[in-house]
């Protein structure tokens, strides 16, 4: 009886002991499959933004009546019976005013013949205009000649005339910003650029147009310097490797260097040189 009653109570005892054990295993998973249902729910949340991010709309205004019935993709553009942004504001251009009035057979009455009243004000519409006017400038200077005899004026007097960029030169200033904008702001090649002068009959040569630079190039050496001297005075520098290969040829050997750093400042001056210009 006693014997019976130890093997119960060891028993008893063992399935105690596991009953601890799986229970605290089974707290343990449970933590662990909460855990894993919050991991889960940030990866969705992630995965939400990542394809919002790459597939969404981004800032194109949206439509709210949703695509026409038969079209699967949609079709581009404003939609019919959408609102729209309106014409677009050109008060920066400068105005030029043009009157248009009735012709005289029309300023009365075909049935009485008694003439209209004009009313106050003018009925105002506008539209945008491009004009490109290339001309010739004749310059011409009044000469004098002295009526005294102090001879201490020369035989004829000739009043001053405009200053210019190039001393001699036929192209005023106006004409070389054109040309440097359209080569260096918008790219564009010499060639090119003379073809579209030629459409208003203005014929100018390669020769003028390089010469041309290679002498404005002198004037800006100053800038050049300048810009170069703020660039050493920066006390941040950035500084990043390219793959950029340069090729130079020293004393007729050919110089390769597989890669290049560069040390960016806030002011910038990378010189091209003449075989980089198109």
């Amino acid at each position: 009886m006693i014997w019976r009653v130890c093997q119960s109570q060891r028993e008893f005892n063992i399935l105690s002991n596991e009953k601890s054990y799986w229970k605290a295993q089974f707290e343990r998973s449970k933590k662990k499959n909460a855990e894993l249902i919050k991991e889960n729910e940030i990866l969705k949340a992630k995965l939400a933004l990542r394809e919002k991010q790459l597939f969404g709309r981004k800032g194109e205004k949206g439509n709210k009546n949703g695509p026409e019935k038969g079209d699967k993709k949609g079709k581009r553009g404003q939609r019919k019976g959408t609102k729209g942004h309106g014409r677009r504001s050109h008060k920066g251009l400068p105005v030029v005013e043009k009157e248009y009035d009735l012709a005289e057979d029309e300023k009365y009455c075909k049935k009485c013949g008694l003439s209209f009243n004009e009313f106050p004000g003018t009925e105002d519409s506008e539209e945008v205009e491009y004009e490109v006017l290339i001309y010739r400038k004749v310059h011409k200077r009044r000469r004098y000649t002295p009526t005294c005899s102090c001879n201490c004026n020369p035989g004829i007097i000739t009043a001053k005339g405009p200053d210019k960029l190039i001393s001699g030169g036929g192209y005023a200033i106006s004409f070389w910003i054109k040309v440097f904008l359209d080569k260096y702001r918008w790219q564009t090649p010499t060639n090119r650029l003379r073809e579209e002068l030629e459409k208003f009959q203005l014929f100018v040569s390669q020769g003028s147009i390089t010469g041309g630079f290679q002498f404005i190039s002198g004037l800006l050496k100053p800038i050049e310097d300048e810009i170069i001297n703020k660039n050493k005075t920066e006390t941040h520098w950035h500084c990043d490797e390219t793959r950029w290969t340069p090729i130079f040829t020293v004393s007729e050997i050919i110089i390769i260097i597989p890669k290049i750093f560069l040390f960016p400042t806030l002011y910038i001056f990378y010189p091209f040189a003449y075989f980089f210009a198109s």
